[in-house]
């Protein structure tokens, strides 16, 4: 663990991150020596310390990073934590306070292997996400609407659980953004009052690969009429959704053409030649 550019095995007691999850944090892939999407995450990062306030010094960042490389082939992701700093009790932060920056790697999640033609189950959440306007899209440290979401998992071999907002209607996975398709058009929800705005989500938006539409309110109603729906997430990369379970009932969906489309992209991005 890098602290401030410096080697450590702790982090002050009086940091803001740990007192008041005052700060934003980003996953990255890494493949070999080379961060995948690094430019989306860090563009990311700064949105969010812009909106947070935080002052953080993103050209040490980035040395810092640099300084990592030789150790990336041994992992498999960089957490990047940005928290406001370390000083201060009370939930008014002073108003000159640096960053404080932390690096992490870990190895790679542990995923399912599916055959072609398959998929990964899901459930419906009985928990709702927070909403809040002015923190949606950014991958700020609070992240207790999923940790509280997460303790409903009915079984190991549930791959994901669906998340709603307060009226009801579905934004996002625990730790993925959805998409879904229906009639031959490719829908996904709007963050508009809360979750996160996926780095792997806006590629796909911004890629001209595919026509898709940002929906307000998507009810569930509207992904059991669906033909297919998929998951992505900048790490653990596509999955197309085999089947829904919710009060009881099971909706089964097929592995469509833009799910294999967008695992065919994401995986383009994990063998790329260079560094963005």
């Amino acid at each position: 663990m890098l602290v401030n550019g410096l080697p450590q095995k702790t982090i002050n007691l009086d940091d803001r991150g740990l007192a008041y999850g005052d700060g934003v944090f980003e996953t990255v892939r890494l493949v070999g020596s080379r961060p995948v999407f690094l430019s989306e995450h860090l563009q990311r990062l700064r949105k969010g310390c812009e909106k947070l306030g935080l002052n953080c010094d993103f050209a040490k960042l980035e040395n810092e990073i640099s300084s990592l490389q030789a150790r990336f082939t041994d992992y498999a992701i960089l957490k990047i934590l940005i928290s406001r700093g370390a000083g201060g009790r009370g939930y008014r932060p002073a108003s000159e306070m640096s960053a404080t920056r932390i690096l992490t790697l870990h190895p790679l999640p542990e995923l399912p292997q599916l055959q072609a033609g398959e998929g990964v189950r899901v459930f419906v959440c009985e928990y709702r996400l927070s909403q809040q306007a002015e923190l949606a899209g950014i991958k700020h440290l609070n992240r207790l609407d999923q940790v509280m979401a997460s303790r409903e998992w009915p079984e190991p071999g549930m791959f994901e659980g669906l998340m709603r907002d307060q009226q009801g209607y579905i934004i996002e996975g625990t730790r993925s953004n959805l998409f879904y398709a229906q009639g031959g058009s490719l829908y996904t929800p709007a963050l508009k009052n809360c979750g996160v705005a996926g780095i792997f989500r806006d590629l796909l938006l911004q890629s001209g690969e595919f026509d898709i539409s940002v929906i307000e309110n998507v009810s569930l109603q509207a992904l059991l009429q669906a033909d297919e729906l998929f998951l992505c997430n900048s790490v653990t990369g596509v999955w197309p959704v085999s089947s829904l379970e919710n009060a009881g009932q099971t909706h089964h969906y097929a592995t469509g053409s833009f799910a294999t489309e967008a695992m065919s992209l994401f995986g383009k991005a994990l063998h790329a030649d260079n560094a963005d």
